[in-house]
């Protein structure tokens, strides 16, 4: 299983977030494994349109349905007031 972490750090705090599985045909789970809540996120295709906004809830895991969106690349926009981080995302 391809699974990919990012690290950030933020006034000595991790942020580690995972999606998999991606590449994918439907749907993409992505994991908070800090404590650093995240607000949102927001989809972009390759020509920087945004695509959908998500907001998030207070869980640590997200189930983030692409099932409606073309085969392609998109960016996945990961944010709160604090930061943010982009991850790609293949669409098969």
């Amino acid at each position: 299983q391809d699974f990919e972490c990012e690290l950030l750090a933020v006034n000595n705090q991790e942020l580690v977030i995972g999606l998999y599985p991606n590449p994918t045909s439907n749907l993409i789970n992505m994991i908070n494994r800090s404590d650093i809540q995240l607000e949102g996120v927001k989809i972009y295709d390759m020509y920087g349109r945004l695509i959908r906004e998500i907001a998030i809830t207070n869980s640590n895991t997200q189930n983030i349905n692409l099932s409606d969106l073309s085969s392609g690349i998109y960016m996945l926009h990961m944010y709160n007031d604090q930061l943010n981080t982009v991850k790609r995302v293949i669409k098969k």
